[in-house]
């Protein structure tokens, strides 16, 4: 074989064994899925804002986690662990740092929480994401939680071509909002009941949340979540004090004791029929100073994640007779073009 003939069989020699070590490596590596699509977020819609003190509140960021799994594997990959998704008012869209693709023939699963800065020792696994909360001894900073799931079993998506995640965010806690109205034969109709605090006795004020998103069933996408409580601390109390005491004229209005701006969030829980919870009011009587109390046990009562409860209680001082109407509702939620993320 002359010289011409080897260099060109040593060439091609060459060319066939880098070729097949370089489909050896991909093998190993992610899926070739060619021009794969960017994995995007955005918002389905919105819980309204925190209502703690925050008429001005508007959800600029988010923390995500989300893995990844396919029917040949045993395990999940992780893609997100607490990253911070941030809404740009430049662009109108949701950005977050190290980009992430949409991998075909994986099942991918998210869980996000905001406000962003709330978890400080979060545990994500298995598609589930573990964190605890403790209620403020003020109920004024207590911060109203909100999340959103997201299951999806992608297709050969191609760039430009899927739709981003759309997360809709609920609430977990519950939102307590208390009315007093005054109906008592034996005083005048001038007078009056000044309240000046209220105290919740025996009530949980520490739990740790489980959060995953739901299993698909019949279609290949899901946003119904899986929310449980576990590890729950009671026996606490959580007192609130009016520096301008709330007035209850006899016969008059039913007057509530919070705006829709500050009413009270609590840990949803169950109260059983031997419960010693209890709310206890602290009032005075026209001008009097003497303090006096009544006392509305909280046995049989059960407050839902992501539930409104408010207690309509029509007193009569001279029978210290009670009468408790309860109203609940879901915590109202808002459309996603009401949603000021600016």
């Amino acid at each position: 074989m002359n010289d011409k003939l080897k260099y060109i069989f040593l060439t091609f020699l060459v060319c066939v064994l880098c070729l097949t070590s370089c489909s050896s490596d991909s093998d190993s590596q992610a899926p070739d899925a060619g021009p794969l699509a960017e994995l995007k977020f955005d918002l389905q819609g919105i819980s309204r804002a925190s209502v703690t003190n925050n008429d001005n509140f508007k959800l600029q960021s988010f923390k995500v986690f989300g893995d990844m799994k396919s029917s040949s594997s045993s395990g999940n990959i992780v893609v997100f662990n607490g990253d911070e998704v941030k809404y740009n008012s430049s662009t109108n869209g949701w950005e977050y740092s190290n980009t992430q693709y949409w991998f075909p023939n994986y099942e991918y699963s998210f869980v996000a929480v905001h406000p962003a800065t709330l978890l400080s020792t979060p545990q994500y696994s298995d598609s589930r994401l573990s964190f605890t909360y403790t209620l403020p001894s003020d109920n004024n900073n207590a911060t109203d939680i909100l999340i959103a799931t997201h299951r999806r079993e992608c297709g050969n998506y191609q760039q430009g071509t899927t739709e981003p995640v759309r997360f809709k965010f609920s609430h977990i806690l519950s939102l307590i909002n208390i009315a007093l109205s005054l109906d008592d034969s034996s005083m005048g109709e001038d007078e009056l009941l000044q309240f000046h605090k209220l105290e919740f006795s025996g009530v949980n004020d520490k739990a740790t949340f489980n959060i995953a998103s739901a299993s698909l069933q019949t279609n290949r996408q899901t946003d119904d979540s899986v929310v449980e409580m576990t590890s729950q601390e009671s026996e606490n109390k959580l007192t609130v004090g009016f520096d301008t005491p709330v007035i209850v004229t006899n016969h008059g209005n039913t007057v509530s004791f919070f705006d829709d701006s500050d009413a009270l969030i609590m840990l949803p829980q169950t109260f059983a029929a031997t419960s010693n919870a209890q709310l206890v009011l602290t009032y005075t009587v026209n001008d009097d100073t003497t303090e006096r109390q009544v006392t509305i046990p909280l046995r049989d009562m059960k407050w839902e994640s992501g539930k409104s409860y408010a207690y309509k209680i029509t007193l009569t001082i001279d029978k210290m007779e009670l009468e408790v109407e309860t109203t609940i509702t879901d915590w109202e939620v808002l459309n996603g073009e009401d949603v000021d993320a600016h």
